[in-house]
């Protein structure tokens, strides 16, 4: 679904929804993936083709983005806590289990608040490229901060997991507690 042709029967269709005309479009911008900036099958080409008014430019916000995460990886602090949240995230979600286990902590204690979307659960994953959904990421991590915990708190303390998970539990916990939030991820 993601090739040039199908994307481009999308756009016209939405466009043509909103009562666009498809010539129009003066300006097209993506990155440099090669279903999007292709020079012969990409989409950039393949609308081009149909409206030559419709001058490609690359999209810059990406590269912007690219820029914030490489800034961001250069602070010792900020690269050292957003991969202790990706190691809790991925500790957590890799496995049926404990992501049972912290849905029904998210769950319980958000089914008297119903304010609190039980489908918004982190954690969710760190996105290498975009900022913008690395932030998504930080602020559900520290919308269900409590939640986490007490998921790690219950795994360290269940002697009926395996060993290495519970000492990683506790470790994350320590970090956590302390807001030392080196990554421990093996």
């Amino acid at each position: 679904m993601t090739d040039a042709s199908t994307m481009l029967k999308l756009i016209k269709d939405f466009m043509l929804t909103l009562g666009l005309p498809f010539s129009g479009i003066r300006s097209q911008g993506y990155d440099r993936a090669s279903n999007m900036s292709g020079r012969e099958n990409g989409l950039q080409a393949k609308v081009l083709t149909e409206n030559p008014k419709a001058f490609y430019l690359y999209y810059f916000g990406h590269q912007l983005n690219l820029v914030v995460q490489n800034s961001l990886k250069a602070i010792p602090e900020v690269a050292i806590a957003l991969g202790g949240m990706y190691a809790v995230a991925q500790f957590i979600k890799n496995s049926p289990n404990k992501w049972d286990r912290f849905n029904s902590i998210v769950n319980f204690i958000s089914a008297d608040d119903l304010s609190s979307p039980k489908d918004n659960h982190m954690p969710r994953p760190i996105c290498t490229t975009r900022w913008v959904m690395r932030l998504t990421a930080v602020d559900t991590s520290l919308d269900h901060y409590h939640e986490i915990l007490e998921c790690l708190e219950s795994i360290k303390d269940d002697y009926a997991e395996p060993a290495n998970n519970r000492e990683k539990a506790d470790s994350f916990l320590r970090n956590h507690e302390t807001f030392k939030t080196t990554s421990t991820t093996e």
